[in-house]
């Protein structure tokens, strides 16, 4: 729960500082402005979305094991309740 929480507010700050930054006004005066923004571009695609991929892949590991867990739980007999009935049936 507290590696899941911590990956999902990784996630949400990285997304909303890309955001932020995407939707800034980009005012190019130069052509290294544009070649520098392009870069940033391509760390995005390339370096750090592979990274935040993985960040979901692993949400996504941990909410199924989390739904096997639950499961695993609510299948499991209720030792109490079965003796209870069986000793009203003796």
């Amino acid at each position: 729960s507290n590696e899941y929480t911590n990956l999902a507010t990784n996630l949400l700050q990285w997304l909303k500082s890309k955001l932020d930054f995407l939707n800034s006004e980009m005012k190019f005066k130069t052509l290294h402005d544009v070649e520098r923004y392009r870069d940033v571009l391509q760390v995005i695609r390339h370096d750090e979305m592979r990274r935040y991929q993985r960040v979901l892949y692993r949400m996504k590991s941990i909410d199924a094991e989390f739904e096997t867990l639950q499961l695993s739980q609510t299948l499991q007999p209720d030792i109490e309740s079965i003796h209870i009935a069986w000793n009203k049936l003796e």
